[in-house]
């Protein structure tokens, strides 16, 4: 797969220092829930396991504001629940992500990849996915261990999405 050119707003974001591709993602391979509803992209935001944390949570959302969380393991709440986030928390949602977005196919920050020669281990990885009517999909996979000191500017607009979304009852605090 050939990587995507980086869109120039990720170099606004100070993101490009940690930018690299992959030519396979990581995680999830489709959206849990229905087609997009709407004008837009369905946005899903997978977290994945560590070494030490068994928790697995995939969150849904459509652009008409209507999510599924799915505490696949892990959670304070297992299983699958229904939520609507607000328009203005939406909008914040994917405009904090559109840096992250591939204009095609996916790429990754990863250990190996540019970006993360030296990694921690047993850190999460997250999975953001948009998918578009056609089914077109982007991905953008993320490992919490190429945040080696702990202020990566990807992790922090990752952390900030995870933040916007209406789920704190359902994931366990740990």
């Amino acid at each position: 797969m050939i990587c995507p050119s980086l869109p120039a707003r990720l170099i606004a974001a100070t993101l490009l220092a940690l930018a690299g591709c992959a030519s396979s993602p990581h995680g999830p391979t489709r959206i849990v829930g229905p087609a997009p509803r709407g004008q837009g992209e369905a946005i899903s935001f997978w977290v994945g396991p560590t070494g030490f944390s068994a928790r697995r949570v995939l969150v849904t959302l459509q652009p008409d504001g209507h999510g599924l969380f799915d505490g696949q393991r892990g959670t304070t709440q297992p299983g699958r629940y229904a939520f609507d986030m607000a328009p203005t928390d939406y909008r914040a949602f994917v405009d904090l992500l559109a840096p992250l977005r591939p204009d095609e196919g996916a790429w990754s920050v990863t250990p190996g990849d540019a970006g993360c020669e030296n990694w921690g281990t047993d850190s999460p990885t997250v999975v953001v996915t948009w998918q578009d009517r056609t089914g077109t999909m982007r991905q953008f996979s993320y490992d919490y261990g190429c945040d080696y000191n702990g202020d990566a500017p990807i992790s922090v607009v990752l952390n900030r999405a995870r933040e916007l979304l209406p789920i704190d009852e359902l994931v366990a605090r740990r």
